[in-house]
């Protein structure tokens, strides 16, 4: 457990993901294309639980398939390790000015490669 006051993104972090749960909702789950009931997976797999909220630290996931991902499903992470480049590099595009994320994990999308 954090120590009281040990929050880098105190005060901002709500905003911050708000701000992601907004965006995931507008692109729709990856996996099924449905607008309602999305919510921002980490990838690579559980990777940073918030630590961030970079734009390319998650990928919109439907509830259930959030879930299936959560648990290790093989068949979910598959397939959303299959998707989600092609989603981060939508969000490339089209969020140039937000924070996507730390350097090296932009420098993967855009050379094609992603840590799974």
């Amino acid at each position: 457990m954090r120590p009281p006051g040990d929050y880098p993104l105190k005060g901002r972090r709500p905003a911050v993901k708000k701000r992601n749960v907004r965006i995931a909702a507008e692109h729709g789950c990856i996996l099924t294309g449905r607008s309602d009931g999305i919510d921002p997976a980490h990838v690579p797999y559980r990777r940073s639980h918030g630590a961030g909220w970079g734009l390319l630290e998650f990928v919109p996931l439907a509830r259930s398939w959030h879930t299936r991902y959560d648990a290790g499903d093989p068949l979910a992470i598959a397939l959303v390790s299959i998707s989600a480049l092609g989603y981060y590099r939508r969000v490339l595009r089209r969020y140039p000015h937000e924070y996507l994320g730390p350097d090296w994990l932009i420098e993967e999308v855009t050379s094609g490669k992603l840590v799974g």
